[in-house]
């Protein structure tokens, strides 16, 4: 049975054959003895936990070495190979064998039908074998119409027990960035491989001829028979190249260090082929939209949601979905959100879907979110958000310069609190304190958002390709700054593009009772604390330019005085001016309280009746000054 270099245990000592299919070479190296730690041993073991009684067919079985571990299982063990002597060898064991050369595919179920001659059917294995095949498409829709006529005869549906390397395996992988490509006599990139299988494509290719997936015992190997030179600087554990992107495939690929895919199906019959993998780039995306809003709200503030879908509503491209992400155990507070997008005209209501999220952290509604959107971009709002009519058509003027890479936009910030009883009959709610405020900046600075975040949650988007392809969430176990957290995990990878436009206002609650206040400055300290531990666990790489700026913090010896000196400076002047941000803020509070107190005024009793006298005043004045 033809396997590869990493199948653990030694070799038997007896010459090998060729392996099933066109154009590979005979030689010991593909002559291996059993052992459960291997692919063989995995096999054995998912055949016991889900193959019906009935004899194991093994297609392109080689020297046979798992023959004697299934016959002491209590199996009835049936080997084929292309190569007579192979077989001669398992016959000569005490065992059926067969040559059955499955590079000629055609009339493949009707000779594999013949072979069994009516004796019950437990599991079919193809160990090894598909990668090595011009046309494995072809055995697997054969073997479809084998087991389709199995059921057929009413028999218990067997399985089939499947092993294929990972060429995504992280050793492999990693070199392949380095521009090595290792072709081995045997092992993961073996010479006569013609197929290379990634797990994706292992899914993609068994479904869609109806096999689906009942059970797994993949074969884990951390160094793979590709983890060569030792020294390769890519490959160097505890090197900085090495961590980093054993973070990245950690996250984009839980099967990184998988050696051999074992996997046992059922077949499921269909009338027609299933959906196969896309053909072309970007095909998975055709008919998506670009942008994806996730708003999040606990349904509790109605008007202001609504304020929300007004913003949306009136966006300059029509290009974009909506989902309400509604955090509430409540069916009714549900409803009600529902309520407010049915006030919406048809055409913008049928493109927002509202979806209850139950529990949870702040995160929560977030992740259900991102599972459900569709767009190529993902955007954010919370229900008391504003943005301009303009903000999702910067965000794509934005991707089409920089395609990838996050997009952030400027945000001004302004005081609000909640209004009061007879301020909320009027509809005034949130009541203003200040007028917007640019505060957070028109440029990203990566070395700067790890002590600060200024980029609140309505001013980014970020790729879907980062939740697709590299696994990305935001983390639950953050009580507060999981915006924040997402939005540096996010441009330390793809980087930023920023639009340079204000598009967005923050608003800042001076209220208790909201995130801010409830949460207290303790909370806050440490979910930043949280957020950069994480951080801390695997290398950082950060954006061109910013070795100097780190260099500058963390103290040059050439240039400490001067680094002193304007430090100081710098200092001095960010106090100034968070005292004069203050004050600014103060005499805004007063102009509004100023100017609420005119409005009462103009419009109070007192004011009207005192019109006449106010009249004859102004006239005497004007007589006055001309000296009459």
């Amino acid at each position: 049975m033809p396997t590869t270099d990493s199948e653990p245990g030694d070799r038997a000592p007896v010459q090998a054959a060729p392996e099933e299919g066109a154009g590979r070479e005979s030689g010991e190296r593909y002559r291996f003895a059993f052992s459960w730690e291997g692919p063989y041993g995995h096999a054995v073991h998912l055949v016991e936990d889900h193959a019906p009684s009935g004899l194991v067919l093994d297609l392109g079985c080689g020297y046979a070495a798992i023959a004697e571990a299934l016959t002491e299982a209590g199996r009835v063990y049936v080997g084929s190979d292309r190569d007579a002597e192979a077989v001669k060898d398992l016959v000569s064991r005490g065992f059926e064998g067969h040559v059955v050369d499955l590079a000629t595919s055609d009339g493949l179920a009707e000779r594999l039908v013949d072979l069994l001659s009516g004796r019950p059917l437990g599991a079919v294995l193809l160990l090894d074998i598909l990668e090595h095949l011009p046309e494995p498409t072809d055995v697997l829709a054969e073997l479809s119409e084998l087991f389709r006529s199995v059921r057929e005869d009413g028999t218990t549906a067997p399985v089939l027990v499947t092993s294929i390397p990972n060429v995504a395996h992280f050793d492999l992988a990693a070199k392949l960035l380095g521009g090595r490509w290792d072709v081995t006599p045997t092992g993961l990139l073996d010479r006569t491989h013609l197929q290379l299988y990634t797990e994706s494509r292992v899914d993609a290719e068994l479904g869609r001829f109806g096999w689906h997936e009942c059970g797994r015992s993949d074969v884990v190997l951390e160094r793979s028979d590709q983890w060569f030179p030792i020294d390769h600087p890519f490959l160097v554990e505890g090197g900085t190249v090495h961590d980093h992107l054993w973070a990245l495939r950690s996250a984009a690929d839980r099967q990184m260090v998988v050696n051999q895919f074992v996997r046992a199906y059922r077949f499921v019959p269909t009338t027609s082929l299933q959906a196969s993998s896309p053909d072309g780039p970007g095909d998975e995306l055709e008919g998506a939209p670009f942008l994806t809003v996730l708003t999040r709200t606990q349904g509790t503030r109605l008007s202001m949601l609504a304020e929300s879908l007004t913003c949306l509503a009136a966006q300059t491209t029509a290009d974009l979905e909506v989902i309400v992400l509604v955090h509430s155990d409540r069916v009714d507070v549900v409803e009600s959100c529902r309520a407010v997008v049915a006030s919406f005209e048809g055409c913008f209501a049928a493109r927002v879907r509202v979806e209850q999220v139950r529990g949870g952290s702040r995160a929560a509604p977030l992740n259900a979110g991102l599972a459900l959107a569709r767009g190529r971009y993902i955007a954010f709002l919370d229900d008391d958000d504003l943005v301009t009519a303009d903000w999702a058509e910067r965000f794509a003027e934005a991707t089409a310069r920089a395609p990838g890479k996050l997009v952030r936009s400027v945000c001004h910030a302004r005081h609000v609190r909640q209004a009061a009883a007879s301020e909320a009959a009027m509809g005034t709610t949130p009541v203003t304190l200040t007028r917007p405020v640019g505060e957070f900046g028109q440029r990203f600075d990566a070395v700067l958002h790890l002590a600060v975040n200024l980029t609140p949650i309505l001013s980014f988007a970020l790729p879907r390709a980062l939740v697709t392809e590299l696994g990305l969430s935001f983390d639950d176990q953050l009580a507060v700054c999981e915006d924040w957290d997402m939005l540096l995990r996010t441009a330390l990878l793809v980087g930023v593009e920023d639009t340079g436009q204000i598009t967005s206002i923050y608003q800042r609650w001076d209220d208790e009772g909201t995130t801010t206040t409830e949460a207290g400055s303790e909370v806050w300290s440490a979910a930043h604390a949280q957020m950069l531990s994480a951080l801390d666990a695997a290398p950082l790489l950060l954006p061109p330019g910013s070795a100097s700026t780190v260099a500058h913090l963390v103290g040059d010896p050439g240039v400490a005085v001067l680094r002193d000196a304007e430090s100081a400076d710098r200092g001095r002047r960010r106090v100034d001016a968070e005292q004069l941000r203050l004050r600014f803020a103060e005499l805004e509070e007063r102009l509004a309280e100023a100017e609420l107190a005119r409005d009462e005024m103009l419009h109070s009793e007192f004011w009207r009746m005192t019109a006449p006298l106010r009249a004859l005043v102004t006239r005497l004045r004007r007589r006055r000054a001309k000296g009459v």
